[in-house]
């Protein structure tokens, strides 16, 4: 099976062997797209070329070009291809395996399907089959323009994502894969991704299922602000253009810069307010409402609007997040001259359409019910830190995860898992938590932090698997068990694990030392943020 025949054209994959010793076959960087050059970088994918020769596919590829905004490391990866990685357990069997689909994060402006953080082996060693796919990120994937000649209305690396889902949907039963049996999963900007293929008329029937974790279309950081012309009117300024330069100069002008600087300058136009008090921005090009239809439109309306009729509608999801969301309180560190600028115009902590679109007197009449909600009425400084983490995880991720669910009850046919993880940072495997902790900034508390599920359900190489008589051993195999039950037939299959039955009544599983079925901890907070959005 090392050799595979495709709709494009054969290749040869590799022979590898998990840590327990399962082998399995590896087929990396397996191209989708045609070739970019300096002009098509920014637009939208197209099919890959069917090739004749046996195309060697044992090698990881390169990530697509990106910059890690949290180290100080350059630019890395590719400009000109897209891969997807294809691992397929090595088992003599009849019937065909279930499909694993993962979407990476990065909060769409870094990130690669590699093996260093995505492994296949837990999957593997379950009978599935894992395939992680590349997108193009930042200006790359997410650049417009409203002029239609210039052939870029955006979403170009949610396309390159659709195209790959297409791909595998005409591919894997050359693989033995069950192309009507597919879950589509992502981790942070991967779940605000797979919510966007479930509410996107072009992703329509390319998967069966879906988990998304950590992570929301409606999250604030997951499209384009309102205010997008101001961060396009800066990045014009730094490529020593004018306001009246026109779109065509202006793309012009991005092309002839150097890739590097290019993507330096997006995270430059992005200034501290911007990130804490804002849409908690790192790079303002993300996914958005297109700017014309060119035939290929991936969001042709508001992501409310998609969600209210979307194909998705009867499909089973599981979506949930970490008890410790709010990492972006310690990415920031604010001072306390940072947080005096809240605790004297709370309107500051209302969502960014609130606060561009509210008069004065409402935003300020709902910025202190936003502050008396999370800080009653004290003072904000440091010492409340633990109240702004609280805060930050709700609007980052835990009432975009409810709007998401919102929209999905009542309605026929689907059922909604929903769980709160709330496990403490392994001490007896503590490489991947030191890492990512050390990473952001987060100090060594108890609860589960943004990015800590992954060690849960990939097999990364900074860390050692979970060994019987660890502290987070049994947890971690209850939830891959559920996880990976959840891939072959679409429930977790635990007897204390329900979906939710009703629009009111949100009960989750708390994901701790005993899963136990518990309304949402902050249930009542979650419906004051919908309330914001009442007028009278």
């Amino acid at each position: 099976m090392s050799v595979i025949t495709t709709n494009s054209g054969p290749i040869r994959g590799v022979l590898k062997t998990t840590d327990t010793e399962k082998e399995y076959f590896a087929f990396f960087n397996v191209p989708f797209s045609k070739k970019f050059n300096k002009e098509s970088i920014f637009k939208d994918p197209e099919p890959i070329e069917p090739w004749t020769e046996i195309l060697d596919v044992t090698q990881e590829g390169e990530s697509p070009f990106n910059i890690d905004p949290f180290r100080e490391n350059p630019c890395e990866g590719s400009l000109e291809t897209l891969g997807m990685n294809i691992f397929v357990p090595k088992v003599d069997t009849k019937s065909l395996f279930p499909v694993f689909v993962h979407i990476h994060g990065g909060a769409f402006i870094n990130g690669s399907n590699s093996t260093f953080l995505y492994g296949p082996d837990y999957l593997i060693e379950n009978e599935i089959i894992m395939i992680s796919i590349n997108y193009r990120v930042n200006i790359f994937g997410f650049l417009s323009f409203k002029d239609p000649t210039l052939g870029i209305p955006g979403n170009a690396g949610l396309k390159d994502q659709n195209l790959a889902l297409k791909w595998i949907k005409e591919n894997i039963h050359h693989f033995g894969g069950d192309s009507s049996n597919i879950t589509l999963c992502g981790e942070s900007a991967g779940a605000a991704s797979v919510e966007f293929h479930m509410i996107s008329p072009m992703s329509e029937g390319l998967f069966n299922r879906a988990i998304m974790m950590s992570g929301s279309a409606f999250s604030p950081w997951a499209s384009v602000p309102e205010d997008f012309d101001k961060y396009m009117d800066r990045l014009v300024m730094k490529l020593g253009l004018n306001e009246s330069s026109s779109e065509e100069m202006i793309f012009k002008k991005i092309c002839e810069t150097n890739p590097e600087e290019l993507l330096k300058l997006t995270l430059d136009i992005v200034d501290f307010e911007d990130k804490f008090f804002g849409p908690i921005l790192l790079s303002p090009f993300l996914p958005r409402v297109e700017r014309y239809n060119n035939g290929n439109c991936f969001l042709p309306e508001s992501i409310k609007d998609l969600a209210e009729n979307a194909w998705s509608k009867d499909i089973n999801l599981i979506i949930g997040a970490g008890s410790m969301e709010g990492v972006f309180y310690y990415v920031c560190n604010p001072s306390d001259e940072n947080l005096a600028k809240v605790d004297q115009d709370p309107s500051l902590l209302l969502p960014l359409e609130l606060q561009l679109n509210l008069s004065e007197e409402l935003k300020r009449e709902k910025g202190r019910i936003m502050k008396k909600l999370y800080f009653e009425d004290k003072s904000i400084t440091k010492d409340m830190e633990k109240e702004y983490n609280m805060y930050m995880a709700d609007k980052l991720t835990n009432y975009p995860i409810f709007q998401t669910i919102s929209y999905r009850q009542p309605r026929c046919g689907n059922k909604t898992f929903l769980y709160r993880l709330n496990l403490p940072p392994s001490t007896d495997v503590p490489a991947y938590y030191q890492s990512a902790r050390a990473l952001f900034n987060i100090p060594n508390n108890p609860g589960t932090a943004h990015g800590e599920d992954i060690p849960l359900l990939y097999k990364t190489k900074i860390a050692r698997r979970f060994h019987s008589g660890d502290d987070l051993y049994l947890q971690w195999q209850k939830f891959l068990t559920a996880f990976v039950n959840f891939v072959k037939i679409g429930q977790p299959n635990m007897e204390n694990w329900h979906p939710i039955t009703d629009k009111t009544q949100h009960f989750e599983i708390n994901i701790s030392e005993n899963w136990k079925m518990e309304p949402l901890v902050n249930l009542s907070k979650l419906h004051e943020w919908s309330r914001l959005y009442e007028r009278d």
